[in-house]
């Protein structure tokens, strides 16, 4: 059995079998994707779209078949009790095309259906996906490569009723530049920018309108947009929307149902071979309209407290956080969000046995900069005194490798401050050039607090300059059971750079201020920044989550939203101390936003 994540897969299509009670996993899986020649397709089996079986050759050419490359998108449909394959295929010298193949069973072995490809035999062609309109007439819509007319174009085939070949001339839908969203690239001698069509799927809304996914380049990368027939009928005309469904380097999607009934959509993600991964994502329907569901099941990982979820540029969110017995550093990864519950965790680090870095392994921070991995944590014990668990400082971890999972981590020492004390909880940040430090620390008083401070630093485990006090606890909120500003968390954003931190005891009586600076300010001038004098995420007896706290932030998977990650309790009553209770859980919720720009934390759900 496979994972997701273990099949590198383009141009996903899943097809729901009921029957069978089934998935059926189906794409571009050749090992040479884009040159040399093709081996074939295949298909993955699955009832849970989380294990996939095979995967199975649906298709290999048999001895005296026209094409020998760039095997693409396959999608297969149930028309007229059959299983209908429509896919892309090249050959030297012969314009690429869609042909149609058939099969008795979803796994295959599907054969040539159409005489060749259906598309136009003189004109580039791709991605051909199927739709049979109200009177039961088959259509098929492709792209008309930009490599031949520049600005992708989106064409209506119509088809015979046998789907052998076509019946009739090809209709010009629209073309690529017609979407706000889509970015030309690569100008070509004429001076004007070439605009991709890419992978199209029709899909008619519950409220009856037509809408038609298709995929090009966007601001953030690859990107899929949304086009609605003004009429309903595949002749148009074709209205764009103007912004992308999904827009952060994700694309060729399609819509299938589970069996439970809900809507998801399928891409693959990230647009860079050989990392492509199919990622499924519920969808919102109303009226008309699609968007990406922002729910999740929370909790999103059990008896995980101190919760740092980091999104990459390969298009994973790495996971970790302090694990109850507080003796190792673990650290996940996931395509999506709610995946990282059921990613298998990797201890990449364990306590030493004595001295320094012996007890008390705190909220490890997984960042990566200057081309690095790094992790910053907090961890008690002292070489002076075996017996002293409680002296904690902040220490660093590297690892060059790709991926971080790789037990490759490196120890680089304490990162000291101003002065010798209690410290931990350190963050880092970046703004106009400058690596900033944002942590946790008793003041050089003595006196027990815990304050928040900030300094510039030289290189990851090094700060320079003087520290700058820009937290104490000083309200009611921030001092029951203990005097603590802890857990600093940096979010950038409309104009303004906003500090989350949380304060007092780590029972029900935990709970989060906010920080906020203009991004123009001196960040090192404590009157840069503005104190809230409530809590902004506090207990809520209305959803039973208590103690909310020790945050991060993250981005939704099309990096749409912003996403708050805390931990907390389903229950208020605790036995013993709080800190060795192990039920705070990681739990996650869309972030919004107030129209003055400041963020809306509203209550833990």
């Amino acid at each position: 059995m496979l994972t997701k994540e273990q099949i590198q897969i383009r141009d996903p299509f899943v097809l729901t079998v009921k029957d069978r009670k089934k998935y059926f996993l189906y794409g571009t899986t050749d090992k040479n994707v884009w040159e040399g020649k093709a081996t074939g397709f295949d298909v993955y089996m699955s009832d849970d779209l989380d294990r996939w079986e095979g995967p199975y050759p649906a298709f290999r050419p048999e001895e005296g078949f026209w094409a020998d490359r760039h095997y693409w998108a396959p999608e297969v449909y149930i028309y007229e009790g059959k299983f209908y394959m429509f896919a892309s295929f090249k050959a030297d010298g012969t314009c690429r095309g869609t042909q149609i193949l058939v099969s008795d069973n979803p796994v295959g072995p599907f054969r040539p259906h159409s005489d060749g490809p259906v598309t136009p035999g003189d004109w580039e062609c791709l991605d051909g996906t199927l739709y049979v309109d109200g009177a039961g007439k088959p259509w098929m819509i492709f792209c008309h490569e930009w490599l031949q007319v520049q600005d992708g174009e989106m064409c209506a085939l119509p088809l015979s009723g046998d789907l052998k070949s076509a019946d009739g001339e090809p209709v010009l839908l629209f073309h690529a530049s017609d979407a706000p969203w889509a970015v030309g690239s690569g100008a070509a001698s004429n001076g004007k920018k070439n605009f991709v069509t890419d992978g199209p799927y029709l899909h008619r809304a519950a409220n009856g309108d037509l809408l038609m996914l298709w995929s090009s380049h966007g601001a953030n990368g690859y990107a899929i947009g949304i086009a609605r027939s003004d009429t309903g009928d595949i002749r148009g005309p074709w209205v764009q929307d103007r912004e992308p469904l999904f827009g952060q380097d994700g694309g060729h999607g399609m819509l299938f149902t589970t069996f439970e009934g809900e809507l998801m959509l399928a891409i693959h993600r990230p647009n860079k071979t050989p990392n492509e991964r199919p990622l499924f994502l519920p969808i919102c329907e109303e009226n008309g309209r699609l968007s990406i569901k922002r729910q999740f099941r929370n909790p999103i990982v059990e008896q995980r407290a101190d919760p740092w979820i980091y999104k990459h540029t390969d298009g994973y969110y790495y996971f970790t956080a302090s694990v109850p017995a507080y003796d190792c550093i673990e650290l996940r990864r996931a395509r999506t969000i709610q995946e990282l519950g059921n990613a298998e965790p990797a201890v990449i680090w364990r306590k030493h046995a004595k001295g320094r870095m012996s007890a008390h392994i705190w909220a490890p921070e997984i960042h990566y900069f200057d081309g690095k991995w790094y992790i910053h944590f907090a961890a008690g014990g002292s070489d002076e005194n075996e017996k002293e668990v409680w002296q904690h400082r902040m220490y660093v971890l590297e690892n060059d490798a790709a991926n971080p999972l790789e037990p490759t981590w490196v120890e680089k020492g304490q990162l000291r401050t101003n002065w010798e004390s209690f410290s931990l909880d350190a963050t880092t940040f970046e703004h106009r050039g400058v690596r900033y430090l944002v942590w946790a620390q008793e003041g050089p008083d003595k006196q027990g607090n815990s304050n928040l401070y900030i300094a510039e630093m030289s290189d990851p485990w090094t700060i320079r300059g003087k520290q700058v006090l820009l937290s104490k606890p000083e309200f009611a909120w921030e001092t029951v059971g203990f005097r603590v500003n802890e857990g600093p968390a940096v979010l950038k954003k409309n104009g303004k750079i906003f500090i989350s931190y949380s304060a007092s005891a780590t029972d029900s009586n935990y709970c989060m201020g906010l920080l906020t600076a203009l991004d123009t300010s001196d960040l090192l001038d404590p009157h840069s920044w503005t104190k809230s004098p409530e809590p902004v995420f506090r207990s809520s007896e209305e959803t039973g989550q208590y103690g909310p706290g020790h945050n991060s932030f993250t981005v939704s998977e099309d990096g749409s939203a912003d996403i708050l990650v805390y931990h907390s309790r389903s229950y208020k009553q605790i036995v013993g101390d709080p800190l060795y209770d192990p039920n705070r859980h990681t739990r996650v919720q869309v972030l919004n936003w107030n129209e003055d720009g400041t963020p809306n934390f509203a209550i833990p759900k």
